[in-house]
């Protein structure tokens, strides 16, 4: 079986060039040339559904014209873009929040569109999902912060809307507890890693 390598799941969710999408139907029907070429080797396709939040090189959205994908779980940069003199991201509103967990869900639908036999969410290496999870970088005090559940809750939001649009046997999920890429290194490890298996128990994947 073959996993994509991260696909951003609208535009305002890149910030680094040359990185496919799965948000247009153009999008949609170029994939199908290659999902279609996978299954006539008899083998099987996934795509891997990304969104960089404060990991996305805001000199890259100003390119691009996007002004509103520089954002996180909270209003702390990444030590290379504060280095570099960019302000620091924008704290998700809980409206945004929801949003994404939206495009996240349309995003696997076009995926089963354009012939992929499911999605992973990426939730890992210092991206979006991985901001909220972390408590070095997620520092609000709303529902989406504070606690293992709160902080886990955007992930999991995301792969329930995921589920409801493709079903749990066509959905996975990619995670680092342990990880450092990207920034994100949590403070209690041990708790993650509870964290995380209750994250998978839950998502059924």
């Amino acid at each position: 079986m073959l996993v994509t390598e991260a696909t951003f799941i609208a535009a305002k969710a890149g910030g680094i060039p040359n990185v496919p999408g799965i948000w247009n139907e153009d999008q949609i029907e170029s994939w199908k040339k290659v999902t279609s070429a996978v299954h006539a080797k008899d083998s099987f396709i996934y795509l891997q559904l990304w969104a960089l939040g404060r990991a996305a090189d805001p000199g890259q959205l100003a390119k691009e014209g996007i002004t509103d994908g520089y954002v996180s779980s909270s209003s702390i940069p990444q030590e290379r873009f504060a280095k570099g003199g960019f302000p620091p991201p924008k704290t998700l509103d809980l409206a945004e929040v929801h949003e994404y967990v939206k495009l996240y869900a349309t995003a696997a639908e076009n995926a089963i569109k354009a012939g992929f036999d499911g999605v992973e969410v990426h939730g890992a290496n210092g991206y979006l999902v991985d901001q909220f999870l972390q408590d070095v970088c997620n520092k609000r005090t709303d529902e989406y912060g504070g606690s293992i559940e709160n902080r886990a809750r955007f992930g999991l939001e995301i792969v329930d809307a995921v589920v409801k649009k493709i079903g749990p046997k066509r959905t996975g999920i990619r995670v680092s507890p342990w990880g450092s890429f990207g920034g994100p290194s949590s403070s209690n490890l041990h708790v993650l890693l509870a964290e995380f298996t209750a994250f998978h128990r839950h998502a059924h994947v």
